[in-house]
């Protein structure tokens, strides 16, 4: 399998299909891309952003471990 890198920033419509097929299917109404690394550096730079990310991962890591038991 070749693994092609794309340096453009701008999906073209293959790229979305591509996307859904992989991930969603076409029945899904959108397909969430997100840039991890961006988001933790925005959730670090703000404080309250941060206590809520910080809570809210916090209560699922105790909810999976509730289930598991």
């Amino acid at each position: 399998m070749t693994h092609v890198v794309k340096n453009s920033t701008i999906l073209t419509q293959y790229d979305i299909t591509n996307l859904l097929r992989r991930f969603g299917g076409k029945n899904q109404q959108y397909v969430e891309i997100v840039d991890v690394q961006k988001n933790l550096q925005t959730i670090n730079k703000y404080p309250l952003i941060k206590d809520v990310s910080s809570s809210v991962h916090t209560h699922a890591l105790s909810q999976s471990r509730t289930k598991s038991n």
